[in-house]
């Protein structure tokens, strides 16, 4: 966090997520968790998110 921007980076399993296609389960390749990056700008009353940022750029690792 830097004032009133921030950046938000958390890992994400999707495995588990039920995608429907044409109201049918599709088949997804499982990756397991991988990082989520998104910019913030701070907002009367909270946060609101800004950008993704692509994944190469998390400093977290999954």
């Amino acid at each position: 966090m830097n004032g009133d921007t921030a950046r938000i980076e958390s890992c994400v399993d999707e495995d588990e997520w039920l995608l429907l296609e044409n109201g049918e389960p599709s088949e997804l390749e499982l990756l397991g968790p991988a990082p989520r990056v998104f910019d913030a700008e701070r907002v009367a009353g909270g946060w609101l998110i800004t950008d993704t940022v692509p994944a190469e750029e998390a400093s977290v690792t999954c």
